[in-house]
């Protein structure tokens, strides 16, 4: 398993366990999973927030 793997699995984990946590709003904990993969480097910050700026939403 290479780092990347294990980076994005454990944010995988930690996510599902904020999900069924229940205590912090969805989209908060969805916004901020993608917030560390964007620190991380395991998204291009370009890419990340290019849904937010698409003319039909």
């Amino acid at each position: 398993m290479t780092l990347e793997q294990a980076l994005i699995f454990g944010i995988i984990v930690a996510t599902v366990a904020f999900f069924l946590w229940g205590r912090f709003r969805h989209d908060v904990v969805a916004r901020g999973a993608l917030m560390v993969c964007v620190i991380v480097g395991l998204v291009p910050a370009a890419e990340a927030f290019a849904g937010f700026a698409h003319p039909a939403g």
